[in-house]
């Protein structure tokens, strides 16, 4: 059947490739993707940037905020996305690291925004979902702690909760995927009896060094509260 708008199907073509990758994407991968004409496809980009639908940074594509907020599921999560916003960029320019955010409701975690590195991890795709946690990930493991989720396997890696107990911050030293560094906090309600959301930082040895960790840690902490009082304030 031909499409009655050919150029908002080819638009939409572009969004669910973007979305769909784990990375950010050049124009050489989008153009193989889709099988959109360079020309046409330079114009549906810079349409779909100046609307807000993709964001581009040193050449290439990535999701923005008007997506998020349409890959994101109830009024919380938009919220939280946009409290997570400039705190996500800050993040990612102070630490060298990707970071990631992430909302919780009744156990189903989803990946709702996220600014990366260019050397870091990609981390999640942005609208992923996980309905039973699984205990590779760091956020899982705060639910389990916390009493808010089933017993996770594989098991947690040997001394991530003692460093938790200490921090306030998960630390996963490449224990789970090799060379990947992840530090995880989770973000609470005003009233603290509710995990909303996670924030992370993905990075490796290399961008996340030993005597890092601590300050990244301590930079992701005071993110996650200023997040937490921006959603109060919202309401």
């Amino acid at each position: 059947m031909s499409p009655r708008a050919p150029a908002l199907v080819r638009g939409l073509e572009v969004l669910e490739a973007v979305a769909s990758s784990d990375a950010a994407c050049g124009l050489s991968h989008l153009q193989q993707v889709t099988g959109i004409p360079r020309a046409s496809l330079i114009r549906l980009l810079a349409d779909l940037r100046d609307f807000g639908y993709l964001e581009r940074e040193e050449g290439v594509y990535r999701i923005g905020a008007r997506t998020r907020r349409l890959l994101a599921p109830g009024d919380r999560a938009q919220r939280l996305i946009a409290c997570a916003e400039s705190e996500l960029i800050a993040l990612r320019d102070q630490t060298d690291c990707s970071a990631i955010c992430f909302g919780h409701v009744d156990g189903v975690i989803t990946a709702l925004s996220k600014h990366m590195h260019p050397a870091a991890p990609s981390m999640q795709a942005i609208g992923s979902t996980s309905k039973r946690p699984s205990g590779l990930t760091p956020w899982a493991w705060i639910l389990w702690w916390e009493g808010r989720c089933e017993a996770l396997t594989p098991s947690i890696p040997r001394g991530v909760r003692g460093h938790y107990k200490r921090t306030g911050v998960v630390y996963d030293d490449c224990a789970v995927i090799p060379f990947v560094r992840r530090l995880t906090v989770p973000i609470r309600s005003a009233a603290g009896d509710r995990i909303d959301g996670f924030l992370a930082l993905g990075g490796n040895p290399l961008l996340l060094p030993d005597e890092q960790i601590l300050p990244a840690g301590e930079r992701l902490l005071a993110s996650a509260q200023r997040i937490a009082e921006a959603m109060r304030r919202l309401g």
